[in-house]
């Protein structure tokens, strides 16, 4: 959960991590699903459902109620990556090579 300050909205989010470029819906769970969509209605909150797929690194929020009418109207057992560029916001991202951990203690106690 976040707070948008430029919209001053209360933003819900569900990550979702797959390898292969189809998100199965077994990582879905009904509850979250559930959860998600019923906050939606409130005045103020979107939710979303983040889904990255590492192999092609591309992640996309796609709106629960999307995923909800994707779920109710297909036979799919999976969420396709073409049809999350369709309908969900790529989320711009970098690929760090290495991270770096700083002791500021030792700094501190100088």
């Amino acid at each position: 959960m976040c707070h948008n300050p430029y919209s001053k909205e209360t933003i819900l989010m569900e990550l979702k991590s797959t390898k292969q470029k189809s998100l199965p819906l077994s990582n879905i769970k009904n509850n979250q699903l559930v959860g998600l969509c019923n906050a939606s209605t409130y005045e103020g909150v979107k939710a979303y459902f983040i889904i990255n797929f590492r192999e092609v690194e591309e992640t996309y929020a796609i709106e629960a109620e999307k995923i909800k009418d994707f779920i109710e109207n297909t036979d799919r057992k999976s969420i396709p990556i073409k049809w999350c560029r369709e309908n969900g916001i790529l989320i711009e991202q970098e690929k760090k090579k290495s991270r770096y951990r700083y002791n500021v203690d030792s700094f501190l106690l100088n």
